[in-house]
């Protein structure tokens, strides 16, 4: 007997099993999520963003107001348009008009960023503006008596006179400069302002470096490191100390001897950046700029910078001229074969090698015999080689003549003027350029003038002719 096998439905069976499955486990998620004052144990019950749980409910940050279910919007700033207080920032706001206003009683202090603030000095009651109030010194506003912006309320009954700047005082609202804070119990101007003594003692910011100041007035410079002085030009500006050198805007110290420093200058005075007397910033012998002795002084082994005398080239036994590079010839101090004298300083440096730094002034510096102390091309005094030599690996070697073998890509001076590396015979040879061979050198003058010359006067005889 044959039986037809059924197609088996086990797998449709799981199939949707698995959709039913994930549909319970996503409707699962959806429905523990909490809205707006849902119940809650932790802010992270609660999804609605600027959100948090809040005495066991999901509410609205402090910063932020309810709109819906499932909306917390940022609250309104004062003088933004409104429909009820709850939307407004400031606590002491009302939406008004349809726009957060300060309530009665406090008004917008720009100084706290639009805040509302009480209002100080509230000495009494009045009916409304054109009642007179009874305390001296007060005036009637929004029905209620406050004493004048000039003065600030005493025992509830006194309006007296706010103090000047530099008068005792215990609170910072007995102050009448609006820029001052009662600071050790006296009127004093605020962090970054300064007592204007040519403008009735108030409060003026503080100058930045460069700025125009008057020695009348005490730490008016913003850099506590600064000071009101004569410039070159007989100005007084805000500069930096004698002990301290402008950087950007700030004042900083000093460099030692041997310190790396810069050399720059602002528009009206140059900046001395070294803290030693006699000293400059200027390069040094390996090339880095750094506060050095000037040329006529030189450095003793205290970091002071002492003149120069006519005995430096003389043998000494001192440290300023007992040098360990020199050896002493017919009584004269010299440098050491590998060494070279430095004209600044008279001090024996090792020689520099090709393609540092050097000193033209100093002879006999440069390591490689056939190398002198030249600019190269961007203007730099280096160690390079002679115009009779070229730099083969740190090493000048002389130039090559009209068919010495040559290194295509190799260093563009190995052939001598006039000629370069060219192929020749399957070997690359120095070959001179061509019209300037002149028995097997090339130095000849270019042979392609006098042709040129040739040709075109031929062209100016036979017009000549034709036009005859």
């Amino acid at each position: 007997m044959q039986y037809e096998l059924q197609p088996k439905k086990t797998s449709k069976r799981l199939s949707l099993l698995s959709v039913f499955c994930l549909m319970s486990f996503v409707n699962l998620i959806l429905c523990s999520e909490k809205g707006y004052f849902d119940t809650c144990e932790a802010d992270k019950d609660c999804y609605l963003r600027n959100a948090a749980c809040i005495q066991g409910r999901c509410q609205c940050l402090q910063t932020h107001y309810q709109e819906g279910d499932y909306t917390c919007i940022p609250k309104i700033s004062n003088g933004e348009s409104c429909s009820e207080a709850t939307q407004c920032n400031d606590t002491n706001a009302d939406c008004t008009d349809d726009v957060c206003k300060c309530k009665t009683g406090f008004f917008e202090d720009t100084n706290k960023e639009n805040s509302c603030t009480k209002k100080e000095g509230v000495v009494g009651f009045c009916p409304d503006d054109r009642h007179k109030c009874y305390i001296e010194n007060s005036e009637c506003l929004d029905a209620v008596c406050y004493c004048l912006q000039t003065h600030y309320k005493v025992n509830d009954e006194l309006c007296i006179l706010k103090k000047a700047n530099g008068a005792d005082c215990t609170d910072t609202y007995q102050c009448s400069d609006t820029q001052a804070e009662c600071a050790d119990h006296l009127c004093t101007c605020k962090a970054g302002l300064f007592k204007d003594t040519n403008n009735a003692n108030t409060c003026t910011e503080k100058y930045a470096l460069g700025s125009t100041c008057s020695k009348e007035n005490l730490n008016q410079c913003a850099d506590v490191n600064a000071e009101c002085r004569d410039n070159i030009f007989d100005t007084n500006k805000c500069l930096c100390k004698t002990t301290h050198y402008q950087v950007g805007n700030k004042c900083v110290p000093k460099n030692k001897l041997g310190s790396s420093c810069t050399t720059s200058s602002t528009s009206d005075v140059f900046i001395d950046q070294c803290a030693v007397p006699d000293a400059e910033c200027r390069d040094d012998i390996d090339g880095t700029i750094k506060c050095l002795c000037k040329t006529t002084h030189y450095q003793t082994s205290n970091d002071v910078c002492i003149p120069k005398t006519s005995t430096e080239n003389e043998f000494a036994g001192t440290t300023e001229y007992n040098d360990p590079k020199t050896n002493c010839i017919e009584n004269v101090c010299q440098c050491k074969p590998g060494f070279f004298k430095d004209t600044d300083t008279n001090i024996c440096h090792a020689k520099i090698g090709l393609e540092t730094s050097c000193q033209p002034e100093s002879i006999d510096q440069c390591a490689d015999n056939n190398a002198e102390c030249d600019k190269d091309k961007s203007g730099v005094f280096k160690c390079v080689c002679k115009t009779t030599h070229y730099n083969s690996n740190s090493e000048c070697l002389p130039r090559k003549a009209e068919n010495d073998d040559c290194e295509i890509g190799g260093h563009e001076l190995q052939c001598v003027d006039n000629a370069s590396c060219q192929i020749v015979k399957n070997v690359y040879k120095c070959t001179c350029d061509e019209g300037v061979n002149l028995n097997g050198e090339c130095n000849g003058a270019n042979e392609m003038l006098p042709s040129l010359l040739c040709m075109l006067l031929n062209v100016l005889v036979m017009l000549h002719c034709i036009g005859m």
